[in-house]
Parts: structure tokens; C-alpha cells; sequence
């Protein structure tokens, strides 16, 4: 590759050029060589499932503290760890839409008839498991998916709860 600069002066603060203040024939050459890997690299996998960055990271992650405390790194370990973190933030997620739901209603809707309560309790249930289906994986799934059918129930319980007394107020 060719150098980025001529002016060894601005070389030495090459981190803070802008793309287009270095060589056209540089810049050329990085954006074939981003291309040249991005077409050969292919997406880590484990279990057949595609890894994303942050699931990767915690995979090398785990795996490095397990050799920093003189134990073999266990992959079936580590990769349950990665699953059931997953989950959590996947069930978080759905929480959040669940809770986005629960927060228009009572905001901008309560008193409203039970039948119209029931339909955004069905809706935003579904859109909150749909995104769990997507985002979870593993063996754990089952059980945090339990958990938020649990809390949707909670909160909607709450929901009912408190469209009742301002039904009655």
C-alpha cells in the first residue's frame, strides 16, 4: 500500500486526518482491502447458530477467564453463558415494549373499556414475544420466555388494576 501522506509532518497526525485529506490512491486501497475481507470473512457460528459481535466477545471473553484461572475453558460453559445472556437482554427487550405499551395506555388512555385494554395487552404481548423469539437462544430460552409471560401478566394485572379504580373514581 502506498503511503498515506507525503508531508511527513501531517503523517505524524495521521489519527486525526479526515479520509479525504489522504492520498485518493490510499484511500482506494483501503476500501478494496475492507472489501477484499468482508466478501472471504465468514460469521463465526457455534451450536448453528451466527455469533454477533457482542456474543463473541463474551464467548473469548469467558474463555479468557478461564484460562487466567488456570482452568481449561469449557466450551459447552461458555457457550450456556452466552445463551442465557442473550435471554436476559432478549427479555428485556420485550419487557421494554410490553412497558412502552403499559406507559401509552396509562398516560394517554385509562379509563378505557376492558375489550380495549384486553386487544392492546394482546398486541403488545405479541410484539414483545415476537421480538424475544428472535433475539433468544439456546437451551435457556424456554424458561426466560416463561418468565416474561410472567411479568407481561404482572404488569397487565397492574394495567386492569389501575383502569378499574379510575373507572371508579
Amino acid at each position: 500500500m502506498v503511503r498515506p501522506l507525503t508531508n511527513e509532518e501531517n503523517l505524524q497526525n495521521l489519527e486525526e486526518m479526515d479520509i479525504d485529506q489522504l492520498r485518493p490512491e490510499f484511500s482506494s486501497q483501503i476500501i478494496n482491502l475492507r472489501r477484499f475481507l468482508l466478501n472471504r470473512i465468514k460469521p463465526k457460528t457455534m451450536n448453528n447458530k451466527v455469533l454477533s459481535g457482542p456474543m463473541y466477545a463474551e464467548l473469548v471473553s469467558a474463555y479468557i477467564e478461564a484460562i487466567n484461572e488456570g482452568a481449561v475453558p469449557n466450551i459447552e460453559n461458555a457457550w450456556s453463558y452466552v445463551c442465557k445472556n442473550e435471554c436476559m437482554k432478549a427479555m428485556a427487550e420485550g419487557m421494554d415494549i410490553y412497558d412502552a405499551l403499559a406507559r401509552d395506555i396509562t398516560n394517554n388512555k385509562i379509563p378505557i373499556p376492558l375489550d380495549e385494554l384486553k386487544n392492546y395487552h394482546k398486541s403488545g404481548k405479541e410484539k414483545a414475544m415476537a421480538l424475544f423469539k428472535k433475539k433468544a437462544i439456546g437451551d435457556a430460552s424456554e424458561e426466560f420466555m416463561h418468565e416474561l409471560v410472567k411479568r407481561i401478566k404482572t404488569k397487565y394485572s397492574n394495567l386492569k388494576s389501575e383502569n378499574e379504580a379510575e373507572f371508579n373514581v
